[in-house]
């Protein structure tokens, strides 16, 4: 009942050195162990540190694991992979178990991205199931769950097709693992509140669905870290000796930024569909253009909103990587005027046939 992933990639420039990208992708969709029952807000994507982690199997385990990791302090993502390991030897885990994570962040050189089997069961893209050592592996993707078959299906028919994955920038990841993340959901175990996470040299940015329930614990604030890291504004603490008004105000303050990051949330999710649906389109145009079936007209046409569509997801990867309350609004604005043009056409549209 899980759907994982991470891409690793460069971006390379003529003017400065490569930039380095790792993307991630979770659903919300998993087991609440102590209430015998499905959960579909469940956090699987985790920030510690400077690195992001994501883990299939029993919640408890991750969440355990996540909050043993937040004590310790770690150089690089194979440390954090190695602390994995320890941890949940712990647990007894028995080769039955399928406690698998996926790590991403700063490494010796540049970024790496680890894939961690905590019990050596590994289940094949064909339904079958290996057995190995408890281990882990650097790779530039990781793909883990049981929607991970319906993903490795898409990037296998993507393949047999003749269509390369191209990815220039950081937007072209995140549009990338929202479709990985769509793929996944058609599994039953699955759906689609997503969960992302951008990691570059220069930090990580979480975007979490708004009805994902962040952990809260003693030693792992996540929804608390989430707020601050998004925003770029530390929340104070609710202590005792506030007076009701000033609890007031900093309850206030937590509710609007929730509300910010929940608003530019719904916002990049249309925007995300739309520039799938534009690539999807461009793609079947292109093919009919091919054939002699289309003009050139109605390509440009296609090859057109793709790139307006690409450009608005530019705009909000690039808001969220800001961590900047400010940058976010100034998104989540210009997505509201597209709007309401949309609207007034529409409107418009309406008056004209009542004045027939």
């Amino acid at each position: 009942m899980t759907n994982i992933g991470a891409i690793q990639f460069k971006k390379k420039s003529e003017e400065k050195d490569s930039e380095e990208y790792i993307v991630f992708v979770a659903d919300g969709m998993g087991s609440n162990p102590f209430q015998h029952a499905k959960g579909d807000s469940i956090q699987k994507l985790f920030h510690v540190g400077e690195y992001l982690i994501t883990g299939t199997g029993t919640l408890s385990v991750l969440q355990n694991t996540v909050m043993e990791l937040s004590k310790r302090q770690h150089a690089t993502a194979e440390d954090v992979a190695k602390g994995i390991l320890e941890i949940t030897d712990t647990f007894k885990l028995t080769s039955k178990d399928s406690e698998n994570f996926i790590v991403g962040g700063k490494d010796k050189e540049g970024l790496g991205l680890y894939w961690v089997n905590t019990t050596g069961n590994f289940s094949n893209i064909d339904g079958t199931e290996d057995y190995s050592k408890r281990k882990f592996i650097k790779r530039t993707d990781a793909f883990d769950g049981s929607g991970s078959r319906f993903v490795n299906n898409y990037l296998f028919g993507m393949s047999q097709a003749g269509k390369p994955i191209v990815l220039e920038d950081v937007a072209d990841g995140l549009a990338l693992v929202y479709e990985f993340g769509k793929q996944g959901a058609i599994d039953a175990g699955v759906n689609d509140k997503l969960q992302y996470g951008i990691i570059t040299q220069d930090g990580v940015t979480t975007i979490f669905h708004p009805e994902i329930q962040l952990m809260v614990s003693n030693d792992s604030n996540q929804f608390k870290n989430y707020l601050q890291n998004a925003t770029g504004i530390l929340v104070p603490k609710r202590s005792k000796e506030l007076p009701p008004e000033e609890k007031k105000r900093i309850l206030t303050l937590r509710s609007d930024l929730a509300a910010v990051l929940r608003n530019a949330y719904v916002a990049l999710d249309i925007d995300l569909r739309q520039h799938s649906e534009a690539r999807r389109d461009y793609t079947e145009t292109a093919e009919e253009y091919s054939r002699d079936n289309i003009s050139l007209d109605t390509l440009t046409d296609a090859k057109t909103v793709k790139a307006e569509t690409k450009e608005r997801v530019v705009q909000a990867t690039q808001a969220f990587m800001s961590r900047d309350v400010a940058k976010i609004i100034v998104y989540k604005r210009a997505f509201d005027d597209r709007q309401r043009t949309i609207e007034d056409r529409s409107l418009s549209y309406r008056e004209s046939l009542l004045r027939l």
